[in-house]
């Protein structure tokens, strides 16, 4: 790989995995509630799915949502 190149596909399955586990443990702390976590988890899904620049990425988001959802912190969380 050429240097200032990166796999795509695994920074937005990164950035999307952490994202939602930052999201559940700060429901799970009580700082956010659970409703507001899981609206901004939908926000992520829906520019998955709709962003032009990263509808080819959108089973990398789906990857790492599906994961999460095996958290138990993630319960309520990510749908």
């Amino acid at each position: 790989m050429a240097e200032g190149q990166y796999d795509q596909n695994s920074y937005w399955f990164g950035l999307t995995a952490r994202a939602g586990n930052t999201l559940c443990q700060q429901a799970k702390g009580g700082l956010i509630s659970k409703a507001d976590a899981a609206s901004y988890v939908d926000g992520i899904r829906k520019s998955a799915e709709t962003d032009p620049d990263l509808i080819e990425f959108k089973q990398d988001f789906y990857n790492a949502l599906g994961l999460l959802k095996k958290n138990p912190d993630c319960r309520g969380v990510i749908k």
